[in-house]
């Protein structure tokens, strides 16, 4: 058949547009949720701990993937912000030793599909994360 033009009534084999996108589905490809901490190396206990996913990994994924609003996820810490709660963050109260504290992130994606002659519908929602090693230290002040 042409593209574009409607198969013939009753065609029994016919691969229809809800196959094809179970098929997309399958084959899609996420980007990993490896969030940015500040600080970066080592946070303290206490301290509150900036995280974000930046927006420049959440392009539109084919097979049709899309974020809200710009992108991003949380907000990036800036200088002069140390004393603000973040958005998205995290507070560690205690120490995680010799050893990391594992922090994992996850992100749940509303699937859709749309095909030719106004076809779609929902498929299952993906959720995709990745772990991270989380080193958290104490630190010992003196007040006089």
């Amino acid at each position: 058949m042409e593209n574009g033009e409607a198969p013939p009534p009753r065609y029994e084999q016919a691969i229809s547009p809800e196959i094809l996108a179970g098929l997309a589905y399958q084959h899609m490809q996420l980007p990993d949720t490896k969030v940015t901490l500040a600080p970066a190396a080592n946070t303290k206990v206490n301290l509150p701990t900036w995280a974000w996913l930046d927006k420049a990994v959440f392009d539109e994924v084919q097979a049709t993937a899309a974020l809200n609003a710009d992108g991003s996820i949380g907000e990036p810490y800036a200088q002069g912000k140390s004393t603000q709660t973040p958005p998205c963050g995290l507070r560690y109260l205690r120490s995680s030793g010799d050893g990391t504290y594992k922090l994992r992130a996850t992100i749940t994606w509303d699937i859709t599909w749309t095909g030719t002659g106004g076809a779609g519908g929902d498929l299952p929602d993906g959720t995709f994360g990745s772990e991270q090693a989380i080193t958290v230290q104490e630190i010992q002040a003196v007040n006089r």
